[in-house]
């Protein structure tokens, strides 16, 4: 905390700098949090003490609000599934290097949430992804396209 000079060669305490700060707020503060200087003229310094402290304990002992979260909802366990797998045929996924095919590593699956009245369902879809075994500097993945269909078009 900065401490200054009074004009009588002493140092100022860092509470009243504080004290003046926090005025300086009231004042110039949010619209809604603004005080008029008229009014502070109408309580005394020890009331306006005692009003600045209740206002400290309420703004403390409200909890905090929670914020909304982003990015899609989970989809619901227990619904059925429909489980579309796509695939890389044979010639598409030979190694660049040394041209044997290569194996599947992992499946990518992303899900799909659809509606039908009465009825949901979760369709999975799951894409192949392939590697070639052999380590090699310039070895790449293939993973197989995904075809989404839009079920519900207006």
């Amino acid at each position: 905390m900065r401490r200054g000079f009074d004009g009588l060669g002493g140092v100022t305490s860092g509470l009243m700098e504080l004290q003046i700060l926090e005025l300086l707020r009231a004042l110039r503060g949010k619209p809604r949090e603004r005080i008029n200087p008229d009014q502070l003229l109408l309580f005394e310094i020890g009331e306006l003490e005692q009003l600045i402290e209740e206002q400290q304990e309420e703004t403390a002992a409200r909890p905090a609000r929670r914020k909304k979260k982003h990015g899609r909802r989970l989809i619901p366990d227990g619904l059925p599934e429909e489980v579309i797998e796509y695939t890389v045929p044979e010639e598409e996924r030979l190694c660049p290097v040394d041209g044997m095919p290569m194996p599947q590593i992992r499946w990518e699956e992303s899900k799909q949430l659809d509606y039908i009245p009465p009825q949901m369902k979760a369709i999975v879809h799951r894409r192949a992804v392939y590697a070639c075994l052999e380590k090699h500097d310039k070895a790449t993945l293939v993973t197989a396209p995904c075809f989404l269909s839009l079920t519900n078009t207006f």
